[in-house]
C-alpha cells in the first residue's frame, strides 16, 4: 500500500533589496507530497523549484539530516536540520 498525500511545504524568506528598488522572484512555497512506502517508511517530496532556489535553507549535500516534528492540533509539519555534534 502506497499511501500518498498533498504537502503545502512553505518556508519564509524577507529577501527585498530596497535600496536599489529590486526584490529578488523567489520560490518559497510548493506543492509537495508525503508518501508511505511498501516497507512503511515516509518519504517526503519537495518540489524542485523550491529546493534549488538560492534561499532555500538546506541547500549543500545531497541529504541533510533533520529533525520533523508537529504541534497538537496543527496540520503543518516542521523540518529542522539536525546540529551535528562537532558543529
Amino acid at each position: 500500500m502506497l499511501l500518498s498525500s498533498f504537502v503545502k511545504v512553505k518556508y519564509r524568506n524577507d529577501c527585498s533589496h530596497s535600496n536599489i528598488g529590486l526584490v529578488s522572484a523567489m520560490v518559497n512555497e510548493g506543492k509537495g507530497r508525503l508518501f508511505r512506502r511498501k516497507d512503511d517508511k515516509y518519504l517526503i517530496y519537495i518540489p524542485k523549484d523550491l529546493a534549488e532556489d538560492s534561499m532555500f535553507p538546506f541547500r549543500g549535500a545531497s541529504s541533510v539530516s533533520v529533525i520533523v516534528k508537529f504541534k497538537l492540533g496543527e496540520e503543518k509539519l516542521i523540518i529542522e536540520k539536525l546540529k551535528e555534534e562537532n558543529e
